[in-house]
């Protein structure tokens, strides 16, 4: 799913590529880790202000028309073809882990290693308003997040370094519901 602005784009030069620009500005941080994941992947730096391009690899069809029915602003849905080598493939339900700068625990360890982790950070219970966790505790935090390309049976999401117009096999707008009491 894409903006109306980003499809505009890829069809206008034929390639779309993620920007920090354009990235939900409290994420960026979780974005360049990603980014740099990416990097790694495909041995090829990544530019300063890159982000991925997301992409549903695996999503059920209920959630996805749920997922467009909470859109409030129309919404690009791009059917595409890409080569796995071109994707990483993540966990939408552990990336929000990465997103929120928690720790990435296995289920059976949580409480065990939350309990651990407050005695050790017992004056910090999240991310400062600036995005910024102390150091350490962010190097000890993004140690746990490999995990995030641990695959279940979950949704799984995929980060490209970019899409390309010969991806793209069908386009549907999406538009919102209409409210049910304009003006009130």
């Amino acid at each position: 799913m894409q903006s109306p602005a980003a499809y505009e784009e890829l069809r206008r030069t034929g390639v779309l590529r993620g920007s920090t620009a354009t990235a939900t500005p409290e994420f960026t941080r979780s974005y360049a880790w990603m980014a740099h994941r990416m990097a790694q992947r495909f041995g090829l730096p990544m530019p300063p202000d890159a982000s991925p391009v997301w992409a549903w690899a695996r999503v059920s069809r209920r959630g996805l028309v749920s997922m467009l029915a909470d859109e409030p602003t129309e919404t690009a849905m791009l059917t595409a073809r890409v080569r796995a080598d071109r994707a990483v493939l993540s966990s939408y339900d552990a990336w929000h882990a990465v997103l929120n700068m928690h720790p990435l625990w296995p289920d059976e360890e949580w409480e065990a290693r939350r309990s651990a982790w407050e005695r050790r950070w017992p004056d910090h219970c999240g991310v400062g308003p600036d995005g910024s966790i102390p150091a350490l505790m962010r190097e000890e935090t993004e140690s746990t997040w490999e995990g995030v390309f641990t695959l279940g049976r979950d949704w799984v999401q995929a980060c490209l370094p970019e899409l390309t117009a010969d991806d793209v096999l069908t386009v549907t707008r999406c538009r919102p519901r209409p409210t049910a009491n304009p003006g009130r």
